[in-house]
């Protein structure tokens, strides 16, 4: 089952796929994914942390929730467009030692946070 991601303003723009793995922009686009507890862009950066259904910058920063983890109340989500073609993964970067996890959330937008190493 896909699950969707809310950014810290309360919109769902991102989603993990039924892999639960991949991460998809709303427009369809594979943007990043899971390896473990990890999240590396499409071309290997490592760009943050899942933890307990909270998405984690790579400086310890909230970036984005899922639905039962979101502390406030959200926007209706809106219908997905179709998923568009995955190239191929680059190799990964070592991943970086994870800091002290924060409870402030950071100013970047979801979307454009995880699409940066699309």
């Amino acid at each position: 089952m896909e699950t969707s991601i809310y950014g810290t303003d309360g919109r769902a723009n991102m989603y993990i796929a039924d892999d639960g793995e991949t991460l998809y922009t709303w427009e369809g686009y594979a943007v990043c994914y899971l390896v473990d507890e990890k999240i590396y862009g499409w071309r290997g950066k490592h760009l943050g942390w899942l933890l307990n259904g909270i998405f984690y910058d790579i400086e310890g920063y909230r970036v984005g929730y899922t639905k039962d983890t979101y502390p406030r109340i959200r926007y209706t989500e809106r219908t997905k467009w179709t998923k568009k073609t995955m190239r191929t993964k680059s190799m990964r970067q070592t991943a970086r030692t994870r800091p002290t996890l924060k409870t402030s959330e950071s100013n970047e937008d979801l979307e454009k946070y995880f699409s940066q190493d699309h």
